[in-house]
């Protein structure tokens, strides 16, 4: 009789301990996805409160603890964009409402830990939602989060990336956030904000439109229904309501690729031109259909140094080699770490940036073919070509720069317009639209050419005093 009393307690013991696991998991805070539960020697009882609930339950045979695994960082720099939202459809259907996301680097993003709602204060009673775990941006993609995948493919013919509402079960579910929002995601058409967290719930990206001005102050003027907010450029942010416009066809998965011709503003109603490259509808998973997208941009080339006023780099000495030059302006909105990254010309490498290029936000990297550069250069980060040539093609050559991966970010292709004795600049300085002019055209026929600086030799507003420049 004693060995069936041990073996009933024995079971029912088992029994409670797994029960109790289960309920645990359940019930308690802890997200499984990126808490463990692990194992420890010797075998004995141990208690495990639920950390929601005054409860304790007994395991037995092995004493568990709870392992916290913290979110991986992102590198210095790196961050995520809200590219468009569509918060009012032309019938008034909240189902109709999608935020589009958009990676502009070269490396993939985890999603895993960021949030997107319009919950302003963790703890409020708005919605914020977080990604499945797992979830992922490619370089340079965009992503679609729908209220309804069903009613979005409806309108659009393919599916989007993430929904918030269950309505497809090939589509990757948003889920609540609880520790900052109680409920799903609702945008209202009067007036809103969109905020996008990190994986520590800091802010990385926000808007705010019509009587919001909790993410954007003054905010963004509120669109007629069926139209949408866009990003334009996509890859320029500000922070201001400046760096938004109406789009009169909203266009998920399509950035407009096309340079402005002046200070993008809120009120416009351009939209993307056939020179834009939409990307393909995506599969249902969580990575989106690459778009390729320049986050820092050539803005100044000179390949054809002047007999008689070529000299560029200030060494004093005229050099139809040394004296070329190639101009690149960080406009991602955060100080970049370029090392490893490259420059090509006639697809040849002419220079590697070296280990430690940092470029501030609106910040120049100046990259001479070669001699010893003399001067400030608007307080621009000055190098020598690794190759101790850059080779410029003054009757035309396409300029191309990578990452550390060997992405291509940004080309530039240019004509028989090079060799001019002149540099071809953007004009105005980052947001001229292609093909670059002639120096003499943006000045007035008064300089040859602006090596660091804008156009008129003032600096770019991010660069700031350097004790020299680095070879």
């Amino acid at each position: 009789m004693a060995k069936f009393h041990f073996w009933v307690f024995l079971l029912v013991a088992v029994a409670v301990s797994i029960g109790a696991l289960m309920l645990a998991a359940y019930s308690s805070p802890l997200d499984l996805n990126s808490d463990y539960i692990t194992p420890i020697l010797p075998l004995d009882w141990v208690f495990v409160q639920d950390l929601s609930h005054p409860t304790y339950f007994p395991l037995l045979f092995r004493r568990y603890s709870v392992s916290q695994v913290s979110p991986p960082q992102p590198p210095a720099g790196f961050f995520l964009l809200i590219s468009e939202v569509m918060y009012a459809s032309e019938d008034g259907d909240p189902a109709l409402e999608w935020i589009e996301i958009y990676n502009p680097f070269g490396q993939t993003a985890s999603l895993e830990y960021n949030k997107l709602g319009d919950e302003e204060n963790c703890g409020g009673s708005e919605g914020m939602l977080r990604f499945p775990p797992g979830s992922t941006l490619a370089p340079r993609h965009t992503a679609v989060i729908a209220n309804s995948a069903d009613a979005f493919r409806q309108l659009y013919e393919f599916a989007p990336d993430f929904e918030w509402n269950d309505s497809d079960p090939a589509v990757p579910n948003m889920l609540v956030y609880a520790a900052c929002g109680t409920r799903s995601l609702n945008l209202a058409n009067g007036g809103d904000e969109v905020i996008f967290l990190d994986a520590n719930d800091h802010w990385m990206d926000a808007l705010s439109y019509g009587t919001s001005s909790l993410g954007l102050n003054p905010p963004i003027p509120t669109v007629p229904a069926g139209h949408s907010l866009e990003r334009y450029p996509p890859w320029f942010d500000q922070n201001l309501a400046s760096d938004w416009r109406e789009q009169d066809f909203p266009s998920p998965h399509l950035l407009d690729l096309t340079p402005p011709t002046a200070t993008p503003t809120a009120t416009s109603t351009a939209t993307p031109i056939s020179t834009s490259v939409p990307t393909s509808p995506p599969v249902p998973t969580p990575i989106p259909t690459a778009t390729l997208v320049p986050v820092l941009i050539i803005n100044e080339i000179l390949a054809d140094p002047g007999s008689m006023n070529g000299d560029a780099n200030g060494d004093q000495v005229i050099d139809s080699y040394q004296d070329e030059f190639i101009e690149v302006v960080n406009m991602t909105g955060e100080t970049v770490d370029l090392s490893g990254w490259t420059i090509e010309n006639s697809m040849i490498l002419r220079h590697t940036i070296p280990p430690g290029t940092m470029i501030n936000h609106q910040c120049a990297l100046l990259v001479f073919g070669g001699g010893a550069p003399q001067g400030l250069f608007g307080n621009a980060v000055v190098q020598l070509a690794s190759s101790s040539r850059l080779i410029l093609g003054n009757s035309g050559d396409t300029v191309q720069l990578f990452d550390a991966t060997g992405h291509l970010v940004f080309s530039y292709t240019y004509g028989p317009e090079g060799g001019d004795d002149q540099s071809l600049t953007r004009f105005p300085d980052i947001l001229g639209a292609d093909p670059l002019v002639r120096h003499f055209i943006a000045t007035g026929n008064t300089l040859y050419f602006s090596p660091g600086t804008k156009v008129d030799g003032s600096p770019f507003s991010g660069c700031v005093p350097s004790p020299g420049y680095s070879k």
